[in-house]
């Protein structure tokens, strides 16, 4: 993956006879940030075949391409369903693929591609959590019309909670063991919504952060959030966690080198701030308790930054 980054930094051609050069990958803009890349192959209709291409995932797009074109493009605002099916693809072969449902850009019509890769799962996953799918009151109520009374239970349950463990949902519904739950979850739920929406409604996530609450959520069954609700998420991008004998703060960089960055601590507040002739980065942070300003140690890795500090530890009387 490095190399391939490396090319899209610049050196993402080849030398042809006659001096003439062409791209072997796409441009990527300055300040636009690389998710995934994979070959695979895809197909753009039930009725086409399936062909080679290089896909490429981005903050802002999906992408196909193959030498010296993009044979597709999407905005990642344009997807609206995403799931797996099985299909026949090259020689006859069975296989996993996603099939992707967006608007098109030229006809604004709804259109779908199908794709189909080694490591599908982690492009399901990043396309289902970085696509701004929508999920309204209507298609909640369009699932659960098709769902027995427990899915109801479990469905409404996580529409007004937003989270769950799975024994809370055990507990909800008096099922009789945690796996009875996660069979309606897997066997119903999902896979209704996957055909009424276009999209799994239930994930599982073993930690996330609620921000709403900023507590941390351990090992839950969440309720995919309507698009107000993510991009209120997404811009939660700094964390304050207090660990007992020490305070730890995670803070989203991107962009930003690490030694770019400059931390300083006074009693109960931290400042993070970088000057970079590109991107700038200023935050204050209340602190929950008073930290020693000269103890602390960071880490920062994949654009995020991770503070921690000591607390102050109070002397006894002699």
């Amino acid at each position: 993956m490095s190399r391939f980054i490396d090319r899209c930094a610049g050196r993402g051609t080849r030398t042809l006879r006659g001096g003439f050069r062409i791209a072997t990958e796409p441009s990527l803009a300055s300040d636009e940030q690389l998710i995934l890349y994979s070959q695979g192959i895809y197909r753009e209709s039930s009725r086409s075949g399936w062909k080679p291409a290089h896909f490429y995932l981005t903050d802002r797009r999906l992408l196909f391409y193959a030498v010296t074109r993009i044979l597709f493009e999407t905005s990642l605002g344009k997807i609206e369903g995403i799931r797996v099916e099985k299909q026949k693809t090259i020689v006859g072969k069975i296989k996993d693929v996603i099939e992707i449902g967006y608007r098109s850009h030229i006809t604004q019509r709804p259109s779908r591609v199908w794709i189909t890769m080694n490591d599908l799962e982690s492009w399901r996953k990043e396309l289902f959590e970085r696509a701004p799918l929508r999920v309204s009151e209507e298609s909640i109520n369009s699932v659960m019309e098709g769902l027995n009374p427990v899915g109801r239970d479990i469905v409404a349950y996580l529409w007004q909670n937003r989270h769950a463990t799975i024994r809370d949902l055990a507990d909800l519904v008096s099922a009789p063991s945690h796996m009875h739950v996660l069979l309606e979850i897997r066997g119903s739920i999902n896979p209704l919504a996957e055909s009424v929406i276009g999209n799994p409604l239930l994930v599982f996530e073993r930690f996330k952060v609620d921000p709403d609450t900023g507590e941390k959520i351990l090992f839950s069954w969440w309720m995919v959030v309507p698009e107000a609700a993510r991009q209120k998420e997404k811009k939660a991008l700094l964390d304050v966690f207090d660990e007992g004998d020490h305070i730890e703060v995670v803070a989203e960089v991107v962009g930003i080198a690490q030694e770019d960055v400059s931390i300083k601590v006074t009693g109960e507040r931290l400042t993070i701030s970088a000057n970079h002739p590109d991107k700038s980065y200023h935050e204050e942070v209340a602190l929950p308790a008073k930290v020693d300003p000269n103890k602390y140690t960071r880490s920062h890795s994949n654009d995020v930054l991770v503070i921690r500090l000591e607390k102050l530890v109070k002397r006894l009387p002699l």
